[in-house]
Formats: C-alpha cells, structure tokens, sequence
C-alpha cells in the first residue's frame, strides 16, 4: 500500500521512558496502523504502556523509516527513539491507546480503521512504557500511513 512507513528500535532500557515518537510533517497527515513495545524481562513484568498526543519531544535517535513498498518515496514524518524530553509531562492522564501487558509478549496497538489514530499537520505522539523495566532490551516500533 503506497504511501505507509515502519520505523523501529532496540535499546537498553534504563527506566520509564519514551520509547518512539512520531512527528508528522506540516503538511501531511499521518495515520498510527500499528504499534508495538516488547521486551526481554525476564521476570516478565506487567508493564503500563501507551500513546499519548505531545506538543514536543527532543533528545533520542532519530530512525531511518523504511517504506513498505518498494518506490515509495522517503517519508515526511519523523521517528525518533528514547526521546529525553516530552512536552507537556504527564500526559499519562490523556492516553489516546493505553493499557497492560506481560513485556516478553509486549504491548500491541493494532486498531480497527475506525479507531486509528490520526495526527493532523505537525502534531506530535509519543509510545511510552510508564512502568520502570531496568536491565532488559526494549524492542519498540510503529508503522503509519503518510496521508495528503
């Protein structure tokens, strides 16, 4: 399908933390088909996980988003890994997907198209794990369609 994007991550974790953000151009919509957290815990913790809408994030790697299908051109959004810095904090209180899942079988956002997720021009979401999962490997990723 033209026009859709994955972007992923794998880090130490170090705490609670944000595990991807996804910036959408100014001028282009994007539309969350999918998102994932999992981890190698091996005590298998019950984490808190979810994605909220932000005003800014900074700090973190940026990801090379790959296209799903060959030809497509580069995407316009950005992705970016184990952002440092969210605006506002505490956005846990305004979840736009939330909820708990054993880590080695990871946190899942996988909606029906009426419940999608869509950012307009320039918004900002992040995924974070509001749980404190240290020595453990976090594997995060999203895929999203670039619309306009």
């Amino acid at each position: 399908m033209r026009g859709v994007y994955f972007a992923s991550d794998r880090f130490a974790s170090t705490g609670n933390v944000a595990i991807l953000a996804l910036t959408a151009a100014a001028n282009v919509s994007c539309e969350v088909l999918r998102a994932e957290i999992t981890s190698n815990d091996e005590t298998n913790i019950m984490a808190e996980a979810g994605i909220y809408r932000c005003t800014s994030v900074s700090g973190g790697t940026a990801l090379t988003e790959k296209p799903m299908e060959p030809g497509d051109a580069n995407a316009t959004a950005v992705a970016v890994s184990g952002a440092t810095s969210i605006t506002p904090t505490g956005q846990e209180a305004d979840p736009l997907a939330h909820g708990y899942a054993p880590m080695t079988g990871g946190w899942i956002y996988a909606p029906t198209p009426e419940e999608r997720i869509v950012l307009g021009g320039g918004d900002t979401l992040v995924i974070e794990l509001t749980e404190t999962i240290t020595s453990a490997n976090i594997i995060g990723s999203i895929t999203w369609r670039e619309i306009g």
